[in-house]
């Protein structure tokens, strides 16, 4: 998967280098050993991830990776944002891994609720961090929101997917196939 992203880096190199690194769930959890291999992640924002509940995921070799790769994260601004009953990343198991994080700075905040529970509120406290930590060339902004709930669907109040970077993304996902 880190060759992957590293192929997507290097076909967008022409916009830039990759500043920033934002994962939900699993995307968190695969953002801790790509934000260690690419160097040029300022920032992170780690969202509903952690080292995940042994109720569902069946892999021993995990957590020991995501503990490492927490250490190697040096040069970045990290920020985790939980849920105090998520039963996908438990809570303890989240500080377990924020514990193990070193980097330039980093943040675990939790809010009440369960793993899909999510208010548009973390898009702005992810994006100020982003902004604060100087990841982006420009700012980073949230473009308008369809909901006041993040959980799911097109109403996730994430922007618009026709925008340019989406289309340079897809683009380069698409030459990653061919």
């Amino acid at each position: 998967m880190v060759a992957d992203w590293q192929s997507v880096v290097d076909r967008l190199s022409s916009v830039g280098p990759a500043t920033a690194y934002v994962g939900f769930s699993m995307g968190a959890v695969f953002g801790f050993p790509v934000v260690a291999s690419l160097p040029t992640i300022a920032a992170s924002v780690f969202i509903a991830g952690g080292i995940p509940g042994h109720d569902w995921t069946d892999d021993p070799a995990l957590e020991p990776l995501l503990i490492d790769t927490a250490s190697r994260l040096g040069r970045t601004h990290v920020l985790m944002l939980n849920r105090e009953d998520d039963e996908l990343f438990p809570a303890q198991d989240a500080r377990r891994l924020y514990d193990s994080i070193v980097a330039t700075s980093k943040e675990l905040l939790f809010s009440p609720g369960s793993h899909d529970e999510w208010h548009v509120d973390l898009i702005d406290t992810s994006v100020n961090f982003l902004n604060e930590r100087g990841a982006a060339a420009g700012s980073w902004q949230r473009e308008r929101c369809h909901s006041d709930n993040v959980s799911g669907g097109d109403e996730r109040g994430l922007s618009n997917p026709e925008r340019p970077a989406a289309a340079l993304i897809r683009s380069a996902a698409n030459d990653l196939d061919a």
